[in-house]
């Protein structure tokens, strides 16, 4: 019944709420242990802070745009604008 179905719903949103972090470190945490080893470039900005800093970047990342974490974390990252990204990927 759709009683019945709200109220399992409600019960599983409750354990994923309760099962989820609610700190910004606690979810950074969750965010780069899901995200290292994609295959896909993930980068995280801080849109708290002026000018909005790179604040992680994943090894897909660095594959897809040459950029290394460590060169472009807390700083500018003009990746797309850049001889060093690939041009295939740039075409997308």
């Amino acid at each position: 019944s759709p009683s019945a179905d709200r109220s399992r719903l409600d019960t599983m949103m409750e354990s994923c709420r309760l099962a989820l972090p609610t700190g910004t470190e606690e979810w950074m945490r969750l965010f780069i242990s899901a995200t290292k080893e994609l295959p896909i470039g993930v980068i995280a900005y801080d849109m708290t802070l002026a000018g909005a800093p790179v604040i992680y970047a994943n090894d897909g990342f660095e594959r897809i745009s040459g950029y290394t974490p460590a060169e472009v974390i807390e700083g500018e990252c003009p990746v797309l604008a850049s001889d060093k990204a690939e041009a295939p990927t740039l075409a997308k």
